[in-house]
């Protein structure tokens, strides 16, 4: 009996094999099958992203530029811009985010604060050639987000003079009330000191605010004249959902108009700004050849570069001066060079005798309050290339 019934189990038992056999060659089969598949699809989405990653490059990835390739000339920390006219809060953006593309010092923190909103941070795009004026902005925004540092706005403004110390080769000194005492003009001009400027915007719109803007800031080491540099920023806007889009080229226009080959410089510039399709840009101008800094602001809603000419220009002779090279004003990347000079009264007449007469000597600590501050750029061509009369 016992042998009866090992037969009949050992008979279940051959006759079960098989399907379990082949179940195992199967679940075998379809598990490298799937293995293959799984690869296959793996491969596929990392192609996927690859394309993905080149084509966002593409559009979105701004070439900078190396070091080796930009201009050197020291930052104007508060800027030599006049004071900002009080039609700049008719632009005020309540309740969308906005966009600032700026240059130079850190006056677009003050503008992009009153012309945004703390409910959508504004973005700044700074875009400046200038390897001082960029690696400034990055050590500022550095600083600002040491929690240890900069906590509070009380902690901040403590410790803002020794970052300044620390830095002081990328800007330029410029004495409290340099910029009001000097020559006949109308204009008015902020008050150069650092500490005063931040303690000012913190008491107007609050700390938070205001480092929240400074964080979200984004450096580019590009020209105002590269057009692939406007159509990215374009592109990110775009891809963020900005509608409006403000632009504050300073006096890039008015100082280029005097370079060599000035007349297709500041038509890029200005195609460039107009591409980009901003509701405003804050245009300054370059009208004392001696004064060494701009005396008109112009808020325009008019891209159109022949009317933007109008109205920087409107007799020929503004945006004439010679404010940038050897004044170090902040061109956004571009070169001076020889330029027409325009002697508007006997200030710029006796400050040229001066300089012809080497009086002038070029170094950027040397303050005279009458005539501003002179710079020791890389650039040594002065040359004269025409002297004229004019308003």
């Amino acid at each position: 009996m016992f042998r009866s019934i090992h037969d009949k189990l050992k008979s279940r038992r051959t006759r079960v094999s098989p399907s379990l056999v082949s179940d195992k060659t199967e679940a075998k089969q379809a598990k490298a099958g799937q293995s293959s598949a799984s690869i296959e699809e793996a491969a596929a989405i990392i192609l996927q992203r690859n394309i993905r990653s080149f084509a966002a490059r593409k559009k979105y990835g701004i070439k900078q530029l190396e070091r080796g390739e930009m201009d050197s000339y020291e930052t104007f920390v508060v800027g030599n811009d006049p004071k900002m006219p009080k039609s700049l809060a008719n632009h005020h953006v309540a309740d969308e985010k906005i966009a600032l593309v700026a240059t130079s010092g850190v006056r677009a923190l003050s503008i992009a604060c009153e012309l945004g909103n703390s409910g959508h941070t504004p973005k700044i795009f700074l875009i400046d050639n200038s390897r001082e004026v960029c690696e400034f902005w990055l050590k500022l925004r550095a600083f600002a987000s040491d929690d240890v540092a900069c906590g509070s706005g009380q902690k901040f403004l403590g410790n803002l003079p020794e970052f300044l110390a620390k830095n002081a080769h990328l800007y330029r000194d410029i004495p409290d009330h340099a910029l009001q005492n000097h020559r006949n003009s109308q204009a008015k001009y902020p008050n150069q000191n650092i500490r005063r400027f931040f303690a000012k915007l913190i008491d107007k719109h609050g700390y938070e605010y205001m480092r929240a803007v400074l964080l979200h800031a984004t450096i580019i080491k590009q020209s105002w004249a590269d057009a692939e540099t406007f159509v990215k920023v374009k592109s990110i806007t775009s891809l963020h959902g900005i509608k409006k889009i403000f632009m504050y080229p300073s006096n890039v226009v008015g100082c280029v108009s005097n370079e060599d080959n000035g007349d297709v410089l500041s038509q890029k510039v200005l195609e460039n700004i107009q591409a980009t399709a901003p509701v405003m840009t804050i245009h300054t101008d370059c009208v004392g050849f001696l004064a060494g800094h701009p005396e008109h602001v112009f808020l325009l809603e008019n891209q159109e570069p022949k009317y933007v000419m109008s109205q920087l220009s409107p007799e020929g002779e503004r945006g004439m001066g010679m404010c940038g090279g050897m004044f170090g004003m902040s061109m956004g990347g571009m070169h001076a060079g020889p330029r027409t000079i325009v002697i508007r009264d006997i200030n710029d007449l006796a400050m040229l005798m001066r300089m012809l007469s080497g009086g002038h000597q070029g170094h950027s600590h040397s303050h005279d309050p009458h005539h501003g501050n002179f710079s020791d750029d890389d650039n040594d061509d002065n040359t004269f290339h025409n002297i004229r009369f004019g308003k």
